[in-house]
């Protein structure tokens, strides 16, 4: 019996023991979670850092503006006009290359497809071909052309042409005057004898 005794002695301290973790274990669950540490972020100066890129950015570009007016006042004016023909040349070539590539591309097939007939090579027109399919006729014996405006007697094309017109010398004006700006001073920085 006194075994009995020890082992239901030593059962209850065990018993015991493991009530108390359990416990303390719902106490730890019960209890709530610490709050989460609020990280502060930093100050990212909004007004502040645009303020100090766009100064960067407008003395970078006031840099290379005084760069490139100080070399091409230093190009004699020859040298400055065939370089920008030179330039206009350059592009010009390039434009023609590249719609000569697209003529060369033409082909009939995408349109006999379109239309239904079961063609699927390409066709490819020709310069004979094209110059069938662009052709604007004659017109019949004894037709006559009407080359009035029809719209030209209403108040408002009237008020619009006018207004056109009118932009039209502001713009011409402008032009000449900027080019007989530019020739008084190419005159006086070159010509001119001091």
């Amino acid at each position: 019996m006194a075994a009995l005794t020890r082992s239901g002695s030593a059962n209850s301290q065990s018993l015991k023991a493991l009530g108390e973790n359990a416990a303390g274990a719902v106490d730890k669950a019960a209890a709530p979670p610490p709050a989460p540490r609020e990280e502060k972020k930093p100050d990212s100066g909004g007004m502040q850092n645009l303020l100090i890129g766009g100064s960067i950015a407008f003395a970078a570009i006031g840099s290379a503006m005084a760069y490139v007016v100080s070399a091409v006042t230093a190009i004699a004016p020859l040298k400055l006009v065939g370089g920008i023909a030179g330039i206009a040349a350059a592009v010009a070539a390039l434009s023609g290359l590249l719609g000569w590539l697209k003529l060369r591309r033409r082909d009939m097939g995408m349109l006999f497809e379109a239309s239904g007939w079961a063609i699927n090579p390409r066709m490819k027109i020709t310069r004979r071909l094209g110059l069938i399919f662009t052709r604007t006729p004659d017109f019949p014996p004894g037709t006559t052309t009407d080359r009035s405006d029809m719209l030209a007697g209403m108040a408002e094309v009237k008020a619009l042409n006018r207004a056109m017109a009118r932009a039209k010398r502001r713009a011409v004006l402008t032009a000449l005057v900027i080019v007989a700006a530019a020739a008084a001073f190419v005159y006086w920085r070159y010509f001119h004898k001091h």
